[in-house]
């Protein structure tokens, strides 16, 4: 990063833990896993991790013992906001969001924590995204297909 240039955006996507905000998309690894999923806390049981198929196991393994909450998302945010400061530049999450189908309780406790750790590092930030499969939108009905979301979003 060039140094003393006020002109620069530091820019990242954050979708962890995927298993939570993808929940049941067709494009990923873990799309045929029908289980709880918790948040906060470890995300996967170890009753439903038995009870999941074989095949998805090897990547579903990882859910079941790491704890995902406020503080992990601080902890993955750490090396950004740590150049942030460094540079003393401004910080944009330019991508971020849940997935539709995932259960609204959960995308509303996740979001929350994301609002957050933004208003604590003063990062600037915008969701992926308004009007598709992660948004709040219906372009065709021109209403709301999540108000929860859009008045979570634009609470402060």
């Amino acid at each position: 990063v060039p140094e003393g240039d006020k002109n620069i955006v530091l820019s990242f996507h954050y979708y962890n833990p995927m298993l939570l905000t993808h929940y049941g998309a067709w494009w990923t690894p873990l799309r045929d896993y029908k289980g709880q999923v918790n948040y906060p806390g470890v995300l996967v049981s170890k009753e439903d991790y038995e009870a999941a198929p074989d095949s998805l196991k090897p990547e579903l393994e990882q859910y079941t013992t790491q704890v995902w909450d406020i503080d992990k998302i601080r902890a993955d945010f750490a090396d950004a906001i740590a150049a942030d400061k460094k540079y003393d530049l401004q910080l944009f999450c330019g991508e971020w969001g849940v997935f539709e189908p995932v259960d609204r309780e959960l995308a509303y406790k996740w979001t929350k924590d994301m609002l957050t750790v933004f208003k604590e590092n003063n990062i600037a930030w915008t969701t992926w995204c308004y009007d598709a499969d992660f948004g709040f939108w219906d372009q065709a009905k021109h209403d709301f297909k999540d108000k929860g979301l859009v008045d979570l979003l634009m609470a402060e």
